[in-house]
């Protein structure tokens, strides 16, 4: 049996006997065999709400990973760049010019 959506999504959707919830309702299934969680249910404004909390806080653990993984994968970049290259440190003597011979 094909149905639309009851809160006026325009999404068709049928029930499959054997998908029930724990207290026994039928649960509407959309076409391609997911459970429809309708966008305009009254309910559904709240879940979005703290999702979006979450995607955010979510979003930026990846983002600071793989921020943390690029800078790993720089450096190691530049220590192999700079192992090809000897450092040599020479200090000289700084010679005085006449008027600082002069104070």
């Amino acid at each position: 049996m094909s149905f639309q959506c009851r809160y006026g999504c325009g999404t068709w959707c049928h029930v499959d006997p054997d998908i029930k919830t724990a207290s026994g309702k039928l649960i509407p299934i959309q076409e391609n065999g997911i459970p429809h969680d309708c966008h305009l249910r009254p309910q559904y404004r709240h879940k979005t709400t703290t999702a979006k909390a979450v995607s955010k806080l979510a979003t930026k653990r990846i983002d600071d990973y793989q921020l943390i993984q690029e800078t790993k994968e720089y450096v190691e970049r530049v220590n192999v760049r700079l192992s090809q290259y000897k450092l040599n440190i020479v200090v000289n003597k700084k010679e005085q010019s006449l008027l600082e011979e002069m104070l």
